[in-house]
This record gives C-alpha cells, sequence and structure tokens, in this order.
C-alpha cells in the first residue's frame, strides 16, 4: 500500500508542477474573468454606442424628434434629424457605410405615416422597434383627433391580459435562464474530463516508450500503479477545476454588469440552485474516474507515444456523442432516449445533470444513475487493471481488441 501512496504523491506532483499544468491553469481562469466581466465590457465599449441613424421627418408630427427616438426605440444610437433636401446625400452616406442607417416619414394618401428606412453595410436590428414608434405616435394622434372621451380612449388602448399557466410537473420551471449556463458548464465538464483522461493515457504511453515501466513494475504493482496515477491526475484536476469556480464566483460577483444574454437568451448563473451545483461537482468527479480508469487502460496498449491519438478514439467518439447529446437534450429534456441514457454509464454524467438542471427529476432516479456509474466504475476499473497488467509489458505491435479479448479469457482460465 505504501507503493500505491507514493505513485498517488508523484503523480499529483508531477501533474501539478508541470508547464502544461500552470498554463492551462492560467488560459482557463483568464477565459473565467472574461466570461464574468464579459456584460460589463460589452456595455462599456459596445453598448453605449453603436452607430448614428439620421431622421427625415416629412410629416407635420413634431413627435418625430431626435430626442424621442433615442428614448423610445433605442438609446445604444446617435439620432439626428435631417430634411428632404439631404435625401441624396445622406443615403450616400448610408451606402458606403458612413451612418448606419436612414429613416424617412412621410404621409401616404390616406395620411397613415409610410416609413422607408435604408440600411448599410450593417445589419440593423431595430427595426421593429421604429415601426412600433412610429405606430404609437400615429395612432395616439389618431384618437386624439376623434375627441373620444376618456372611457373611449381607454378601451381602444387597453392592453390585453394574458395569463400563462404551466401545468406540465416535469419542468423545473423557467430554463430559459439556466440554459446558457448550463450548456456551458456541461462543455467544462467534457473538456476537463478529456483533458485529465489523455493526460493519464499519454502518461502512461510515455513510460512504457521509454522503459520506465519495466523498472515500475519490479517495485510497483500494476493494479497500484494504474490508480495511483488515476487518482493522482484526478486530485491535480479537481484542485484545478475548485480553483476554476471559485474565481468565477468571484469575478462574477464583482462584475459590475453579471447579467448578459448570448443569442438573445439571458446568461445567469445565480439561477442555478444550490443542489444542482452540488450534483454538477458529483457527477464531474464520478464521470472523470470513470473515463479515467478506461484511458488508462487505453494507454497501456500502445508502446509509442505517436499512437496514443488512435488508441483513445474509440472512447473520445463516445464522449462527443455525450456532449452533443447533452446539447440536445437541453432543448428537449423530457426526450425518452435522453432518460435512457441517463442511465447508461458512459453518457450518464452529463446527461442526468442537464436533466437535473433543466426539469424536475425523482430523487430516486438520481440516485440510480449515480449507484449505476459507482458500480460501471468498479466494474471498468476491474477490467481496466487486468488490461492494464497485462498491457504495461507488451511492446512491438499493438495489440487490437479481438486479441485484448483473448488474452484477458486465457488468463482467467
Amino acid at each position: 500500500m505504501k507503493a500505491f501512496w507514493s505513485v498517488l504523491s508523484y503523480s499529483f506532483a508531477e501533474r501539478f508542477k508541470s508547464r502544461v499544468y500552470l498554463i492551462t491553469t492560467l488560459c482557463g481562469l483568464l477565459c473565467m474573468a472574461i466570461l464574468a466581466f464579459a456584460p460589463s465590457i460589452y456595455h462599456k465599449f459596445y453598448h453605449q454606442h453603436q452607430g448614428t441613424l439620421i431622421v427625415i421627418n416629412n410629416t407635420r408630427d413634431q413627435e418625430y424628434s431626435a430626442e424621442n427616438f433615442r428614448k423610445f426605440v433605442s438609446g445604444s444610437y446617435q439620432w439626428r434629424i435631417s430634411t428632404q433636401s439631404q435625401f441624396l446625400a445622406d443615403k450616400n452616406l448610408v451606402k458606403n457605410g458612413k451612418l448606419d442607417g436612414l429613416v424617412v416619414i412621410q404621409n401616404s394618401v390616406n395620411q397613415v405615416p409610410a416609413v422607408h428606412v435604408y440600411i448599410g453595410p450593417q445589419p440593423l436590428s431595430i427595426t421593429p422597434e421604429i415601426r412600433q414608434f412610429i405606430q404609437y405616435v400615429y395612432t395616439t394622434r389618431k384618437i386624439q383627433s376623434l375627441h373620444l372621451s376618456s372611457d373611449q380612449r381607454e378601451a381602444l388602448t387597453a392592453n390585453v391580459n394574458l395569463i400563462a399557466t404551466q401545468v406540465y410537473t416535469g419542468s423545473s420551471g423557467d430554463n430559459t435562464k439556466t440554459f446558457v449556463p448550463v450548456m456551458l458548464m456541461v462543455l467544462l465538464l467534457y473538456m476537463s474530463i478529456l483533458l485529465y483522461g489523455s493526460s493519464i493515457s499519454t502518461s502512461v504511453a510515455v513510460e512504457k516508450s521509454s522503459r520506465v515501466m519495466e523498472l515500475l513494475i519490479t517495485s510497483v504493482k500494476p493494479v497500484h500503479l494504474m490508480f495511483g496515477k488515476v487518482i493522482g491526475v484526478g486530485l491535480a484536476g479537481l484542485l484545478q477545476f475548485l480553483v476554476y469556480i471559485v474565481f468565477f464566483v468571484i469575478c462574477y460577483n464583482l462584475s459590475p454588469s453579471p447579467l448578459w444574454s448570448l443569442g438573445g437568451m439571458p446568461v445567469d448563473f445565480s439561477a442555478i440552485p444550490l443542489r444542482v451545483l452540488v450534483l454538477y461537482f458529483v457527477f464531474f468527479v464520478l464521470g472523470y474516474f470513470f473515463y479515467a480508469t478506461l484511458y488508462a487502460a487505453l494507454g497501456s496498449l500502445v508502446s509509442r507515444s505517436e499512437d496514443v491519438t488512435q488508441s483513445m478514439l474509440p472512447l473520445t467518439l463516445l464522449m462527443i456523442v455525450a456532449f452533443l447529446g447533452a446539447i440536445y437534450s437541453e432543448q428537449s429534456p423530457t426526450n425518452q432516449l435522453i432518460t435512457i441514457g441517463s442511465f447508461i454509464p458512459f453518457f450518464a454524467p452529463m446527461f442526468m445533470f442537464v436533466r437535473v438542471s433543466m426539469t424536475s427529476v425523482p430523487p430516486g432516479e438520481i440516485i440510480l444513475s449515480l449507484l449505476i456509474i459507482v458500480v460501471s466504475i468498479g466494474f471498468f476499473g476491474w477490467l481496466s487493471a487486468k488490461i492494464y497488467r497485462m498491457g504495461v509489458l507488451l511492446y512491438g505491435k499493438n495489440p487490437s481488441y479481438r486479441q485484448v479479448l483473448i488474452a484477458l479469457r486465457s488468463k482467467q482460465r
């Protein structure tokens, strides 16, 4: 057992002191800071001023002023009032990209405002707001001209009452706030497991190619060597993971504008319950140990570090399928395939986490999924240990999976 702790401490120290670990930690902290302060950066350098828009008002209505457009349409643009005599010159400025847009308002035959918006090279996303504001001004003026009573005006402008009641009990509530945060957390989970798992596989292959393995197994049992390496690298990865989370929480709380949107959807990490965060940590730990033992076994089957990528390909493809399925499951968390996949150990760490984040999952299903992963870690850990024990002494041509299976059966006999 002393040899096991020696391998564990050595693997942890080797990983912790490596230059790659330091670089990835700094890069991860930089990404966390950018993610936390992105709203403040956006509002400071982009949202305050997006461009200039010109308004030509050919009606008699004085409500179409630059101040009203800035107030009721968008405060992100600079609004300027021009005249019809400057129409061609302003249009050319828009065409050449020197202005973002030109809004021309004129009365039609029936006195309903006709609006023509000329857009420059960059798309203009506020055209619905322009139409809504002009429609509001016209409707208000028309009601005033009809000399209606206050009750009649209120009846014409009354808002329709809409009440939305969620009767489906499978949902945990409004998922729009948590959709993007959960997607980013799944991405971090996928990248962390893939990075730490592949590093174990590469480390084993390098030790074999340098013949260091032949010296190690004379003093350390292969099983202790594998699990010591897996747990040592896992502890270093867990430390790095916790540093990311703590640093992001600090930056997120210090950010002047922590709330922002991505693709029109709000990003609010504070909307994620503590229970989900705890389960996220649990799924990260279990998912890592499940995949890490398999990566160690695959790394032991190759004799050269150049062959590691090829040996890891089947397992990496399963991880990619799990990641893409988890992203899809955010849109349809109650899908039957996603529910079944949350009980398959290769997919459960990501699938079940998304289900817990986006829907109300019975506690029994969560416990069952966790138990399946734990049992799978025990089984695949035992199987990986047998492969590792056999693979570390194999040199030359890489064995096929069929040859490995035959070798395992012959040893059992």
